[in-house]
Parts: C-alpha cells; structure tokens; sequence
C-alpha cells in the first residue's frame, strides 16, 4: 500500500502554497515531488533494504563454492620438562659413532683392520653406559593450524542454494519497481489535482474580483446618478 499520509501532506502543502504570495513561494516541479516521494516513502525504503539483503545473501551463497578455512593459533603447555627415551635408540646412535669412528681412521690412512678394531671398541664402550634420558627444556610449545575446507560433491545443494537466493533476490528487485511505479503514479495523479485546484482557485479569486469591482462601479454610478437607487 503507498504511503497515504505522505501523499496527503504532500496535498496539503501545495495547496497552502496557492494562498502563499508569490514572491515568498518555494516553486516545488514534478519531478522533486517524485524525488522526494522516493527517498522519504517509507515502503521504498523498506523494499530497498530487502533488495540488499537479498543481494549479500546471494552473494553468500555465490561463496559456498569457494573453499572454507580456518585458522588456529595457541600455546601447548606441559607441566614438566618433556624426556626423550634413548633406549630406543641407542643402539643405533652407538653405531652411528662407531661409524665416524672408523672414518676418522680411513682418512688418516690406517688399514682395514685397524678402522674395524676402532669401531669395535667405540661401539663395546658406548654399550657398556646406560641410556640415559634426554631432558629437553622446554615446557612451552606454540601451535598453528590452518585447515581448508574444498566443497567438492553436495548433491546440488549449493547450486540449489545459489538458484534460490538469485530467485529471491530478482523478486525482491521486482518488487521495487512495482512500488517505485506505484507511488510514482500516485505522486504524478495528485500534482496534476493541485494543478488543477490551483488554477480553480485562481479563477475563483478571479471572479470574486471581478464582482467586488462590479459592485464598485455601481456604487459609483448611484453616487453619480447614473442609475437609480433602486436598480442597485
């Protein structure tokens, strides 16, 4: 429904303009009469704001076939110094020292036998001690995560989705145009009205003129005895 009270104002405020003299007249044309109709109706600010809703929310839906991701961000923290288990691997770092071992002996030029004696030995002694834990001092560990998220198959759920918000959206576009036409018509039938009250009025100022001057005028010719009494 247009916005009657606004059209009834608008009435109202031409048609005291017309008893207004006219050098202190604000001249209001059709065209600002429609433009203010359309910024100030209450309805096309309603069906405006429902068309950029429509719009964001289509283009939320136009972004469901971009990938999701997310990002995580903190601090991991332990109570106590983590220990690293050496048992576990202290046979190999044993032979890993044997190793460098017999290397040192193979670039001094010692024979075969000699580098196999060295490592031999290196690795009996490194046998002999205990795995001893190591202990890493550090108790406070910072973590990021970043995880992407890539629509792939939805069984036509986000093409569905994006159909029916454009759908919504061009309804919505629809929708205000048929309103701004509609109180445009309504804005245009009352001006061509006022108009025309306007021009009644002025004729019947016109008129009433003319009859006062018509009763000055046989005022004076009675004065001047032009025409009986009576007759006036």
């Amino acid at each position: 429904m247009v916005n009657k009270a606004f059209i009834q104002f608008f009435i109202i405020a031409l048609i005291l303009l017309s008893f207004i003299p006219a050098e202190s007249q604000i001249s209001l044309g059709l065209q600002q009469a429609i433009d203010s109709a359309m910024q100030n109706n209450n309805k096309i600010k309603q069906s405006r704001e429902s068309v950029y809703e429509k719009e964001y929310l289509h283009k939320a839906a136009t972004g469901n076939y971009l990938p999701q991701v997310s990002l995580n961000a903190g601090y991991t923290f332990l109570s106590k110094n983590p220990e690293v288990n050496m048992s576990q691997v202290k046979e190999s770092v044993d032979d890993v020292a044997g190793r460098y071992g017999s290397v040192i002996a193979s670039e001094l030029g010692l024979s075969n036998e000699t580098q196999e004696e060295i490592y031999n030995s290196i690795v009996n002694s490194l046998g002999k001690l205990p795995a001893y834990n190591i202990i890493i001092d550090q108790q406070h560990y910072p973590n990021l995560s970043i995880n992407a998220i890539q629509p792939i198959f939805t069984g036509g759920k986000i093409i569905a989705g994006r159909n029916a918000s454009q759908a919504e959206y061009e309804l919505s576009r629809i929708e205000l145009e048929n309103t701004s036409n509609e109180i445009t018509k309504e804005v245009i039938e009352r001006y061509l009205q006022v108009v025309l009250l306007k021009e009644v009025v002025k004729t019947r100022q016109e008129v009433v003129e003319g009859i006062e001057q018509h009763e000055k005028d046989a005022k004076r010719a009675v004065e001047i005895g032009m025409i009986p009494p009576l007759n006036f």
